[in-house]
């Protein structure tokens, strides 16, 4: 199943290989929506959709390294993750595992994680970003359709490209 929007920006649903795939051209280099995925300068001004916002930001982008955030919903509500990297190939590639946790980074066993990959391709100027999240279970996949997970990496990536353009 493949959800259309904007000419630039698609999300493909595989039930049997357990992925989310989705996918936009940002009208930048390479070098910067790679840098703009990897700074904590970068990603408080677009990683959470409106009207969240990023309130907790600490990276330690290497692999092995981690990353600790918080979205904060305008009404004080807090979702903690959680990113393993397990690869990264500058401007090329970066490969994590996501996980829910608690403000200390404990990982949240009852919600799924996803295992993120991270691919930007040279396009015409500007840069294709393509984003495929795979998970274990069809359950796990389902549990982050029902909750927005393409329509915030939708909005966010709206964000992101008008972070990029300034």
């Amino acid at each position: 199943m493949t959800v259309a929007g904007a000419a630039t920006h698609a999300a493909t649903i595989d039930r049997a290989a357990l992925t989310l795939t989705i996918e936009r051209v940002f009208s930048a280099p390479r070098e910067r929506v790679f840098a703009a995925l990897s700074t904590c300068d970068a990603l408080t001004q677009w990683f959470a959709p409106e009207p969240w916002r990023l309130s907790a930001c600490r990276l330690d982008f290497r692999v092995g390294g981690t990353w600790h955030y918080c979205m904060e919903g305008p009404d004080g509500t807090q979702g903690w993750g959680v990113q393993v990297f397990e690869e990264i190939v500058a401007p090329e590639r970066i490969v994590a595992v996501d996980s829910f946790a608690d403000a200390e980074g404990n990982v949240n066993h009852d919600l799924p994680c996803q295992r993120f990959r991270y691919e930007l391709f040279e396009a015409g100027g500007g840069t294709r970003l393509v984003s495929t999240a795979s998970y274990q279970r069809i359950e796990d996949l389902q549990t982050v359709l029902d909750m927005g997970m393409e329509q915030g990496t939708r909005l966010a990536w709206d964000q992101l490209e008008a972070f990029l353009a300034i």
